[in-house]
């Protein structure tokens, strides 16, 4: 070191100390970007367990949904089958009431006695002979064809 004139030591000097702020400017930079990161890293996290729990409540709503679809579904299917065996019945006693026969009237001749008040009676419920009578109105909305409902 001898050898090293007063200039040069103070050269070295000069350069170190810059290397030294340098460093040091270095380190605060590299300590802002670290800290920016870390921010960063508590926003991703924060995001990411906010997505985890909006995921949690689509699957907890989700299971709802199905669990509601097949409830539906089994009263759909209840309700077909019910609709199905209205059908029938429905069909049956048509058939039925039109082979029904009418009660006989008792052919009263025209000098017969009849209490006051009373005439003979040319009509009556129930279906007449050759004549078929069905509801045009019907029990529930929609239509019943070939044995199946259709739901209006």
């Amino acid at each position: 070191m001898a050898e090293l004139s007063v200039a040069d030591l103070r050269r070295l000097l000069t350069a170190t100390a810059e290397a030294n702020k340098a460093t040091a400017e270095a380190g605060q930079v590299n300590a802002s970007r670290i800290s920016e990161l870390n921010v960063a890293l508590e926003q991703l996290t924060r995001s990411h367990q906010e997505a985890a729990r909006t995921a949690t409540r689509m699957e907890s709503t989700l299971d709802q949904v199905i669990q509601a679809n097949t409830a539906l579904d089994r009263s759909v299917s209840d309700l077909k089958q019910s609709m199905e065996l209205v059908a029938s019945r429905m069909t049956s006693m048509e058939k039925t009431a039109a082979t029904l026969s009418t009660p006989g009237h008792a052919d009263l001749c025209t000098g017969s006695f009849r209490p006051s008040g009373h005439r003979q009676q040319n009509r009556h419920q129930g279906v007449g002979a050759g004549e078929e009578r069905t509801s045009t109105r019907t029990l529930v909305r929609g239509s019943i064809a070939g044995g199946r409902f259709y739901a209006s």
